[in-house]
């Protein structure tokens, strides 16, 4: 499962609310999905299947064994436990026909019958190799008989690498200095296991930080389910839209496919009796009459076919009043600016109320001048605008121009809540009573009965 990240997330919402444009949720899910630092991975492992994630603890990356969780914090992050430094040692003695060097890196690891050798090689295997396993590694070790290059590593083995332990103050452990790979791994795993890797049911890992696992089954798994949802975002929308609906933002339906849309405005009809100022009434009934024109042409057409004189000012003026009807609500503004403008209702707006109370006899009100805009609700186009990146969606060209109604309940599956900070009790770790994360093994053909979406877990 993804999930937005909290700071891309708000960037997002602040962007819509301050344009006014409308997006389709789809729309909205793709953008979140298109870099990976926008959003974060859910990982749980399926009941009765596995023993659970291993977590290392100095950078929450999740592996499927402990060992390869283990040999990763080996490889990358031995200085947050040890204090390493080179001392000069005696170089080793022996007559040595051969060593043996990785063809990969070209680093020499020395003779096998060298008593370090197996140390060495699994050291450099940890550190150097990835998305290999270690029987297959070793095919890729090479036999060297130059005498010179045996030399080299006669003359290389007179450094070597110590280890001194780092003691928290008041501990009372004793100073110690380690020099072999098995004496690290040994004390890791007696004295400072619970700071190298940890059990987990569920996690959660930013998007960024994917690309650092290493190659295998739950990295593969990850990748296949992000171009899934990149496709075709279900999941990551039923998570995305209550979040968005925390934003006090609005839900619309469009056309006989029922295409989700999300917008900051609430829509708002024009009656038979709704009154606009001249230059307002021209303008949304010329919008009205070019369904799907792009601000740009608006610019265009507009004065050529209206013969108004296309000033400065008049532009000015139109690009005001243009805002208006959208900030309002009359007129939409989609993410790739086309606009449109639904047609009025016949009725009046007291017989349009009366309707929808159940023929209740409307409460006499003095309905304000809609013609009038209020001073605070008018500003220049383009200040203080946010630019939000659009991404195309092919559903958008096969919606009808009308037929937008308010998103309902029953259009749409349940909808499901995302998980919050506060469903996870460290960094990474999902709490598994959680209900909004239980929930999330709920499928789409639960929720719809339709044969669509796919599970995304790991």
């Amino acid at each position: 499962m993804f999930v937005a990240q909290d700071k891309p997330f708000d960037m997002l919402v602040k962007a819509m609310k301050t344009t006014f444009k409308t997006y389709e949720l789809f729309e909205l899910c793709r953008i979140v999905l298109a870099k990976e630092n926008r959003f974060t991975v859910m990982l749980s492992t399926l009941p009765n299947v596995g023993s659970g994630l291993f977590i290392s603890v100095p950078d929450q990356i999740p592996f499927e064994s402990e060992e390869d969780a283990f040999n990763h914090v080996l490889a990358n992050h031995l200085e947050r436990f040890f204090e390493v430094s080179e001392v000069e040692v005696d170089p080793p003695k022996g007559n040595f026909q051969f060593v043996n060097r990785c063809q990969i890196t070209g680093d020499l690891i020395g003779p096998p019958n060298y008593h370090r050798y197996q140390d060495i090689l699994k050291d450099h295997f940890n550190r150097n190799i990835q998305g290999m396993s270690f029987d297959r590694y070793l095919e890729k070790v090479e036999s060297v008989k130059e005498p010179e290059v045996i030399q080299a590593w006669v003359d290389k083995m007179k450094v070597s690498r110590q280890y001194k332990v780092i003691i928290a103050e008041g501990s009372g452990e004793e100073p110690r200095v380690l020099h072999t790979l098995d004496e690290i791994r040994f004390f890791l795993m007696t004295n400072r296991k619970q700071q190298v890797v940890v059990q987990k049911e569920k996690w959660k890992i930013p998007g960024e930080k994917v690309e650092l696992m290493p190659q295998g089954n739950l990295r593969q798994s990850i990748e296949v389910m992000l171009e899934d949802q990149r496709r075709f975002p279900l999941d990551t929308a039923n998570h995305l839209r209550g979040r968005l609906r925390r934003c006090n933002l609005h839900f619309t339906k469009r056309g006989s496919k029922g295409i989700t849309y999300v917008c900051a405005v609430k829509r708002k009809h024009r009656y038979s009796d709704t009154v606009f100022s001249a230059s307002l009434q021209s303008l949304i009934g010329f919008v009205e009459s070019h369904p799907e024109i792009t601000q740009v042409k608006l610019l265009e057409e507009y004065f050529a076919e209206t013969g108004v004189e296309a000033t400065e000012d008049a532009k000015k003026q139109l690009l005001q009043d243009l805002r208006w009807l959208v900030s309002e609500g009359y007129v939409t503004e989609y993410a790739d600016d086309r606009l449109y403008a639904d047609k009025a209702l016949p009725m009046t707006q007291a017989e349009d109320k009366q309707r929808q109370t159940g023929n209740r006899k409307p409460e006499e009100s003095s309905a304000p001048d809609a013609g009038e805009k209020p001073e605070d609700s008018v500003s220049e186009p383009g200040i203080g605008s946010v630019s939000v990146p659009v991404i195309e969606s092919a559903d958008t060209a096969d919606a009808p121009a009308g037929d937008e109604r308010p998103e309902s309940i029953g259009d749409e599956p349940p909808l499901e809540s995302v998980p919050d900070a506060e469903s996870v009790k460290e960094v990474g770790e999902v709490d598994s009573k959680d209900p909004e994360v239980e929930n999330d093994a709920t499928s789409f053909e639960e929720q719809t009965g339709e044969a669509a979406g796919t599970e995304s877990k790991s």
